[in-house]
């Protein structure tokens, strides 16, 4: 320990740093219990790893600030891969527009955005029958009833 109370090796205070993110996490209202509780979980892995405080720090951050913003969602809700998708691409279109450049810049080019093997629908990702009748129903515009007629190729006249 030096004078300053920073052990010389942590020149950056990793533990401080690292103590007050936890706190931030437990006192932030934003994520609910569930999040919280998995990122304690892995930060308790990354320990029994053995990482060094910086990088349990970086992650430790970086998760609390993703779980801030999902708000009401659990981690397992968030792996819908078109909400991956949807942050990788929007990542790369706000950096080509930050450089001025058409191509994407060496921020973003190792970003892959392919879709191939899961744009697959699945049967559970489609709505039933009485779903779109249901949205019909509840439909108040003439274009809204069109689009959903049109989108899921439904007789109107079936409810």
């Amino acid at each position: 320990m030096t004078r300053t109370g920073i052990e010389s090796d942590d020149i950056h205070n990793f533990e401080r740093r690292y103590e007050n993110a936890l706190s931030l996490l437990n006192a932030s209202r934003k994520i609910i219990p569930a999040n919280r509780e998995k990122i304690l979980e892995f930060m308790t892995h990354c320990k029994a790893k053995e990482l060094r405080k910086a990088r349990q720090l970086f992650y430790l951050q970086r998760l609390t600030t993703i779980a801030s913003i999902q708000k009401q969602k659990g981690f397992a809700e968030a792996t819908n891969p078109w909400t991956t998708w949807g942050y990788k691409v929007a990542a790369k279109v706000f950096w080509r527009w930050l450089r001025g450049c058409d191509e994407d810049p060496p921020e973003t080019a190792w970003i892959k955005t392919t879709m191939a093997k899961i744009a697959k629908i699945l049967p559970e990702d489609l709505l039933t029958k009485n779903e779109v009748l249901a949205i019909l129903r509840a439909a108040n515009h003439p274009m809204h009833r069109a689009l959903v007629i049109t989108g899921q190729g439904v007789d109107q006249t079936s409810g």
